[in-house]
């Protein structure tokens, strides 16, 4: 049992994990079909992307201009209000 000291810390241990059965033909087969399932992911992406670019496009211009318009109010808003108080202040 040893005592806990305030100069020296204890260091971590090391180990190392080495792999008891390592079959190269499976890894090679589990790569090509995980490749080939992403291949398929992004073909069927790039479809409905393709279908919807005029919607999501306008959807976006859309929020763009709500968001303007509400950042516009809130200016408006905060403008009067500083009137208000300055005149009340005064």
């Amino acid at each position: 049992m040893r005592f806990p000291s305030l100069f020296k810390t204890s260091q971590p241990k090391e180990f190392s994990i080495t792999p008891r059965y390592y079959d190269e033909r499976k890894e090679r087969i589990e790569k090509k079909l995980r490749q080939a399932k992403k291949e398929i992911e992004l073909s069927k992406n790039n479809e409905t992307l393709e279908k919807g670019t005029f919607q999501s496009a306008w959807r976006q211009t859309k929020t763009h201009t709500e968001r303007k318009k509400s950042n516009y109010r809130v200016l408006v808003i905060a403008t009067i209000l500083v009137l208000i108080f300055y005149f009340l202040l005064r």
